[in-house]
């Protein structure tokens, strides 16, 4: 089995491997086989570098995925509640264009759920 890519700071906005496990109904056993990161662009780059594999939103991964450092493995995506929210300073004189942009963008991620990622071979 790949080594499993940990992001050490989840809290409720990432999805832990034990979730992943648990949402495709398989029960997770942590091993030695393991790497932890402290952050998510450090996540990224172990999977990047052929150390394990990681989990990851697709917007997030885009580049990599697309350049082929990455590939999605593919059938194994899991839906969650998190999400990203705007925050604005009412009255802004720009904040009607960040609105309206912020909301093209969400429309077009709408479909955008996190994914299992490895390194191409």
């Amino acid at each position: 089995m790949a080594p499993l890519i940990h992001e050490r700071e989840q809290g409720n906005r990432w999805l832990s491997w034990e979730q992943w496990f648990g949402q495709h109904e398989v029960s997770y056993q942590a091993t030695d086989n393991t790497y932890y990161y402290d952050n998510y662009a450090l996540t990224l780059q172990a999977a990047m570098d052929g150390r394990g594999v990681a989990l990851a939103w697709l917007h997030l991964a885009e580049a990599p995925l697309v350049s082929g450092q990455l590939v999605e493995l593919e059938g194994l995506k899991v839906a969650t509640d998190s999400g990203y929210y705007l925050a604005y300073r009412h009255g802004h004189p720009k904040a009607d264009r960040i609105v309206a942009w912020f909301k093209q963008m969400a429309k077009e991620q709408e479909h955008d759920i996190p994914a299992t990622l490895a390194r191409r071979s």
